[in-house]
């Protein structure tokens, strides 16, 4: 990482003689272009101080008079990691002066860098043309807001804030503004790097890491994604790279094939279409404080033209809302649609593992941001195996209404045959209400 030479689109920025970006640090350095406020979140080794340091630079060099800040969470951190790679970075042709505390850096061009350690009172005193917070994940999110409060420096015609950290889990600040597709705000944004590409790592350090490190930890310390070490993600096949994409659309002449919740608050469904082998999820209906009949005009809106199938949570068959109906007469019976269930829900297990299943071909729109959210934060209670659907309420619906889709269509037991010659003691469901029958002590049982 550290040879040739690097200049980002000015000559008045400066040569860092032994700086050749990776492709993931070039693309954090140009963000300012498309973002306010930006990061840049990697794997250990994965050149996020050095991608940090490198935009201070050029920022106080392509504005002269500017006035940054470069922080981090305690003044050892900040004096052993951030000072020190900013210091062999900096060019001496550019600097007009050091402050005595190395705490001041004055450029040539009248710009200052300040180095502050984050408990630091004098920070609200501050008029900033940038900031840089290194390992943002350390950090609380009252020092964020504070540091964006203080850029006010006024003569600076693009005033930015970023970061660079490692992930964390998703209950962060970082994850919840820049990434959470729910939450995310706007002009907010990230760049993802892993370990694995920075080719400048000294001869088996990657190696090493990998051996060392189990799943979890080198999911989030290797691979730079957030997760929870201390309880598994249910949706485990589920990755943003893999899984999202935006060459998802609704597209016409395709049926439909709606996964349903009726859970009131939210009342949720998800659409999907198959295009080639591919499973495409090109809409989700999130529905706040609502019922059957509000989803099914929902329905009726958006998709009037096309063939679709339902595909809902079986307790509607029994539950109703705010009329005499079911949830599930009220949409075959009001609405005309064609609903498809078994008597009774599959079991969590089955549900789950056929929608891991199913993830490995499935691409999502990236409109469907609660889907997302779910896909990604939906875990397991420790210690306990069940999945955890009380620390956040809101969680759970919407991957359950696809679950329930996924395992009618593909489930991972095909259903059994009866044997030549067995006539069941019961008359045959209806079809869309079929389930398995077996014997257990000479018993015909429906399950």
């Amino acid at each position: 990482m550290m040879k040739n030479s690097f200049t980002i689109d000015s000559p008045s920025t400066p040569k860092l003689d032994r700086f050749l970006p990776l492709p993931k640090q070039k693309e954090f350095l140009r963000m300012d272009r498309r973002f306010d406020f930006f990061g840049y979140i990697g794997g250990w080794g994965a050149g996020k101080t050095i991608a940090g340091c490198v935009k201070s630079l050029l920022l106080a060099s392509m504005y002269p008079g500017n006035v940054g800040l470069v922080a981090r969470n305690s003044f050892p951190q900040l004096r052993d990691t951030t000072m020190r790679t900013f210091r062999e970075l900096t060019p001496d042709s550019i600097v007009r002066a050091y402050s005595k505390t190395d705490t001041m850096l004055e450029l040539v061009n009248g710009s200052v860098i300040l180095f502050r350690h984050l408990g630091d009172e004098n920070l609200k005193s501050l008029n900033l043309g940038f900031f840089y917070i290194d390992e943002a994940v350390d950090v609380d999110e009252q020092i964020f807001y504070l540091l964006v409060s203080r850029l006010r420096l006024p003569h600076i015609p693009k005033r930015v804030g970023f970061f660079t950290s490692n992930p964390g889990d998703f209950s962060s600040w970082i994850y919840r503004l820049f990434i959470d597709p729910t939450t995310k705000k706007e002009r907010f944004g990230v760049v993802f790097s892993s370990t694995l590409e920075n080719t400048y790592l000294p001869k088996g350090y990657r190696e090493n890491l990998l051996a060392a490190l189990d799943e979890k930890y080198a999911e989030r310390y290797i691979h730079g994604r957030f997760n929870e070490l201390a309880t598994g993600r249910v949706y485990f096949e589920f990755s943003m790279e893999k899984n999202v994409s935006s060459e998802v659309r609704l597209l016409p002449d395709i049926p439909l094939h709606i996964g349903m919740d009726f859970n009131v608050n939210p009342m949720t469904a998800t659409v999907t279409q198959d295009v080639g082998d591919e499973l495409w999820v090109v809409d989700e209906i999130y529905l706040r404080n609502s019922n059957s009949w509000e989803m099914g005009r929902e329905i009726r809106k958006r998709f009037k033209g096309y063939t679709l199938s339902i595909y809902p949570d079986a307790t509607g068959a029994a539950r109703s809302t705010s009329s005499n109906l079911s949830n599930i007469e009220i949409l075959k019976r009001e609405f005309g649609f064609t609903v498809l269930y078994k008597r009774r829900n599959p079991d969590v297990t089955e549900r789950v593992n056929a929608t891991n299943r199913s993830l490995r071909r499935t691409k999502i729109a990236p409109w469907c941001r609660y889907l997302i959210r779910d896909l990604l934060q939906v875990v397991y209670k420790e210690q306990t195996g069940t999945i955890d659907k009380t620390t956040n309420p809101e969680l759970t619906h919407i991957s359950d209404a696809l679950g329930y889709e996924r395992s009618y269509r593909f489930p991972i037991r095909p259903p059994k045959r009866n044997p030549p010659g067995f006539v069941p003691e019961h008359p045959e469901p209806p079809e869309e209400e079929a389930n398995l029958f077996k014997t257990k002590k000479g018993k015909v049982v429906v399950i």
